[in-house]
């Protein structure tokens, strides 16, 4: 992938926060989220689950976006190939955010609310 971190980088660094773990909100709201669950009174347990998650989700993307980018430089002699390649790419990162991580084992892949809200991850970055 590009330079520059990315919002699953993002992600991983706010885990690693100590604040996430002693910020009396912050542990209010995991404690609310958590009651009733498995993870009940393991908020520890829960921040680092996720980040090893999210990390090897992240890995996965990254080999798929290297691999397929790897193919790309060598396909160029083949226009079809080419083609399918670049097909790959935009089917890559033109996945729905929620679908793919779902798809990827981060997410519930049933019994999860969608279509209620957009889940719009543009920010103003993105337009300067």
């Amino acid at each position: 992938m590009e330079s520059g971190t990315s919002l699953a980088e993002k992600f991983i660094a706010w885990l690693d926060r100590e604040s996430l773990r002693t910020d009396p909100d912050l542990v209010g709201e995991m404690k609310l989220l958590l009651a009733g669950t498995p993870l009940d009174g393991e908020i520890g347990m829960a921040v680092d689950e996720t980040r090893v998650v999210i990390t090897c989700v992240r890995e996965e993307f990254s080999n798929e976006w290297n691999a397929i980018r790897f193919d790309l430089v060598n396909a160029k002699e083949n226009p079809a190939r080419n083609r399918a390649l670049e097909n790959q790419i935009r089917r890559l990162t033109g996945e729905f955010l929620l679908g793919d991580l779902a798809g990827r084992g981060f997410l519930p892949a049933y019994g999860f609310p969608t279509d209620v809200v957009n889940f719009d991850t543009d920010t103003w970055q993105h337009y300067t």
